[in-house]
């Protein structure tokens, strides 16, 4: 028997898709039963706002509460670093197992490196020292993990866990972007 009054639950993000396009928000065109059902007996938000519209950005973002400009991840192709400290980091300090299943793009999901963009304002957030805000790419042991040709010269390849705090990882990296 389970005694722990701990809860469980599941972030479920999915990528690009506007909440009118679910039946949940009331769509009626566009079916989507599991998402429905999931929302039906979970929590629904009605307001979400977002550091930065641009996918890996966000997902950095979300994973560490940090605006972009903190955490480095400015724009595609500028991977989040390794030693950040996520949501998973902290659910697996008090006892947590955590798990990634799917799109990830926490790293660069190709072979292009991200081009330095000029500098513009992102609110009240302190723009940072001069050498990070002109970071543009990580390598090294760690990073490329997301990168599509990798996985098809190792259809096998593991990440190193923990992979930014999730203990168990099935990468989606076939996806468009």
């Amino acid at each position: 028997m389970n005694t722990d009054k701990r809860p469980n639950f599941i972030v479920f993000m999915t990528d690009q898709q506007r909440a009118d396009h679910l039946g949940c928000y009331g769509n009626t065109v566009v079916k989507t039963p599991n998402i429905d059902s999931l929302a039906a007996s979970g929590t629904r938000f009605t307001n979400f706002y977002v550091s930065n519209p641009i996918c890996q950005p966000n997902r950095a973002a979300l994973a560490t509460g940090q605006m972009t400009s903190v955490n480095g991840c400015r724009q595609n192709g500028i991977s989040l670093a390794l030693d950040s400290t996520t949501y998973a980091d902290v659910l697996r300090a008090v006892g947590y197992r955590t798990g990634l299943v799917g799109k990830a793009h926490f790293q660069n999901v190709s072979d292009i490196p991200a081009k330095p963009r000029r500098h513009q304002g992102e609110g009240d957030s302190p723009i940072p020292p001069y050498d990070r805000a002109r970071r543009t790419q990580r390598s090294g042991d760690g990073y490329g993990c997301e990168v599509r040709g990798a996985w098809a010269e190792s259809p096998d390849k593991l990440v190193s866990l923990p992979y930014y705090g999730f203990d168990h990882v099935r990468l989606c990296v076939g996806h468009g972007d």
